[in-house]
């Protein structure tokens, strides 16, 4: 962020000061034990490194190395040219998400204001605190109630949205494009005013709606990352609050309203379970896959980036512009980001892997949105139409795609990683005919080979990197020759 003109390092030093005073999570360190304990710190040092803008190279390098469990979880750098310029902070995720970092900015900025214009600010809640929330009882419920939503949600919806052909191997290959439009942002209000939803839901909906087109699904499942800061003392707080929303979308219906009132308060419901123990949570996510034969790929992510404090109205309206970005892979599958959604423009994003999706889908994904968004600002665009208005039509599958427990499931897939197991020298799969579809697998291994259990815990341990396979229910083990 620049710096006031005028500036000096000691009034820079104060600012700071203050800012880990106010804020108990940024001076907050594990103790480098067998079972590590926060401990906040009472008094310490910061070291703020000062260099010239043209060499300032090497600082950078330091300011992006990986924080240790015992260092500050912040770390300064000040820019200069002569007179300081701009101050440069990075946080570990471990004392602050998105929206604390946002809250450390204006922290610093308010700071900066004369002591009289300085606007008042209630005592946010600190770490321990919360910590102290979470464990009374009304909290303990709440989290219990999020648990049983995921384990009844994981047990009925699509194991991946994108059950696709298996990649070859290689390095992960990312697609980044950006949309920047006027128009979707019109579109968005619209819809969002007709159907009495927010304008981020609207395009959430239109996304999931074309996604479920592509890959054939009645289901969007959707990961969210929900801020958890409803509460008025957490709209301060600094602080890692941000969890998974796990959204079960609706994508079938007649009409493109009816589908964003039904993902309406499925959005909502979502959000209210966005808080939670994570390790319970992934316990119990991987109970759910070793009954269902299923992993959980969390493959379609969404993250609402906006401000909440609002646009500083810098951008300009303009035409529809798409742009392609240089992004290193994290491996994601595919994210659908909102970075700007108000009265004047939408800049939404989506990352994508190239190994699974096409540089030319991904593109198509973005402008079908906008066409479906800004047609339905002026009409319920019928559910048959979307294909046409979009340019998105379902991906054709051959009939080796079995639709089995909600979950597109490609046999070749199962035989193969049937066959990938040791002891394994051949594998037929085949689906019981009797009531709901099930795969049943006949398996010929060695002498001494596995049997039904261990092929089916074998089965699930490699599951993870395959989304189109799924663990048979049923083995039938034959000898094979000796």
């Amino acid at each position: 962020m620049p710096l006031p003109e005028g500036m000096s390092v000691r009034e820079l030093s104060e600012v700071l000061g203050r800012l880990l005073a106010g804020f108990e999570a940024l001076r907050t360190v594990l103790e480098p034990v067998d079972d590590p304990e926060q401990l906040v710190l009472a008094g310490g040092e910061l070291d703020v490194r000062i260099c010239d803008r043209m060499s300032a190279a090497p600082a950078m390098a330091v300011l992006r190395r990986p924080f240790t469990p015992a260092e500050l979880p912040i770390r300064a750098l000040v820019l200069r040219d002569g007179p300081l310029r701009t101050l440069l902070l990075e946080c570990s995720h471990l004392a602050a998400d998105l929206a604390g970092m946002r809250v450390i900015e204006r922290a610093i900025r308010q700071s900066w204001e004369p002591a009289g214009t300085r606007p008042a600010r209630a005592e946010a809640r600190q770490p321990v605190d919360q910590a102290l929330v979470e464990h009374e009882d009304a909290q303990r419920r709440r989290a219990s109630a999020a648990l049983d939503y995921w384990v009844r949600t994981l047990g009925r919806v699509p194991q991946a949205m994108f059950a696709l052909p298996r990649p070859q191997a290689g390095e992960a290959r990312l697609w980044h494009a950006e949309l920047r439009s006027r128009a979707l942002a019109l579109g968005a209000d619209a819809v969002a005013r007709r159907c009495r939803v927010s304008r981020s839901a609207a395009l959430l909906t239109a996304m999931a709606a074309l996604v479920g087109l592509y890959t054939g699904n009645d289901t969007c499942v959707v990961a969210s990352l929900s801020g958890n800061r409803s509460e008025p003392r957490l709209q301060d707080y600094v602080g890692t609050l941000v969890q998974d929303a796990l959204m079960e979308l609706p994508v079938r219906g007649e009409t493109f309203d009816e589908l964003v009132r039904r993902c309406w308060p499925a959005i909502l419901d979502a959000y209210r379970h966005g808080r939670f123990d994570a390790a319970e949570l992934w316990r119990r996510v991987g109970g759910v896959g070793e009954r269902r034969g299923t992993h959980f790929f969390r493959d379609f992510a969404f993250n609402d980036q906006r401000d909440d404090a609002g646009s500083d109205g810098a951008a300009t309206a303009g035409e529809s512009a798409l742009r392609w970005l240089d992004t290193q892979s994290q491996g994601e599958t595919f994210v659908f980001d909102v970075h700007r959604l108000d009265e004047d423009v939408a800049e939404v994003s989506l990352r994508a892997d190239g190994r699974l999706l096409p540089r030319e889908l991904v593109e198509a994904l973005l402008t079908g949105m906008e066409r479906l968004i800004v047609d339905a600002a002026t009409r319920d665009v019928p559910m048959p139409e979307v294909p046409a208005v979009t340019g998105i039509r379902p991906l054709r599958r051959g009939p080796e795609w079995l639709m089995i427990d909600s979950c597109w499931v490609d046999v070749t897939e199962v035989r193969q990683l049937l066959l990938d197991l040791p002891g394994v020298l051949d594998a037929e799969i085949a689906t019981v005919p009797s009531g709901a579809p099930e795969l049943h697998a006949r398996v010929v291994v060695a002498s001494a080979g596995p049997t039904p259990a261990s092929l089916r815990e074998a089965c699930l341990a490699r599951l993870p990197d395959r989304p189109a396979a799924m663990v048979p229910s049923r083995y039938t083990v034959v000898p094979g020759p000796r």
